[in-house]
């Protein structure tokens, strides 16, 4: 993740990026599925925190992924993740992962996700956009969450909603950035908040 900020020198302006390090996961759930390690290290727990949905599981190929298992298990019908999670001030960002494996025409399934109350999604239509038996994810973030609970909501337009699993990572805290001016000179210093 690049974060850029203008600075105004003596000499103009200075723009400036910064690299942060990526999140640390603390919830990586594979909905309607059991315990996987993906390709990459990550250890998804068996589906939990969910309040209604059903499940359902298919043993198809998903094309766009190395992590088929992670797709072939669906959580569907109209439900919620409620993940209990501390009110961090730089946020979360949320991964969410889809495969249409039951459907197999546009517009046969359409629906909703909010997050934390706001919609993240609109009338998403997995098949339009990626096919069947395809991996679609969607990130987004930054999350702030002040009540301890970290609210998804799948919200069915047509058919039934479905979520194949999801990650919830703990924003990076930036490093911090001092601009010092002096005859005209703009320098910069560079320190790691503790």
């Amino acid at each position: 993740m690049y974060r850029l900020g203008p600075f105004v020198t003596g000499l103009g302006v200075l723009a400036l990026a910064v690299a942060t390090a990526s999140g640390t996961p603390i919830y990586a759930i594979n909905s309607g599925g059991g315990a996987y390690t993906a390709v990459d290290g990550t250890l998804f727990q068996a589906d939990a925190y969910s309040t209604g949905g059903k499940t359902y599981t298919t043993s198809d190929s998903i094309a766009n992924t190395l992590d088929d298992t992670l797709y072939q298990s669906e959580r569907y019908q109209s439900y919620s993740y409620i993940l209990p999670v501390a009110n961090d001030p730089w946020g979360y960002i949320v991964t969410l992962k889809f495969a249409e494996v039951f459907q197999t025409a546009p517009g046969a399934r359409v629906f909703h996700v909010d997050i934390e109350g706001t919609r993240a999604l609109s009338n998403l239509d997995i098949y339009a956009t990626a096919g069947h038996d395809v991996a679609l994810d969607f990130s987004f973030g930054p999350i702030y969450v002040t009540d301890g609970n970290l609210n998804i909501d799948l919200i069915t337009v047509v058919d039934n909603a479905k979520l194949s699993a999801l990650v919830v990572e703990v924003v990076p805290e930036p490093a911090s950035l001092t601009l010092l001016v002096l005859g005209g000179l703009g320098l910069l210093a560079r320190r790691r908040r503790k």
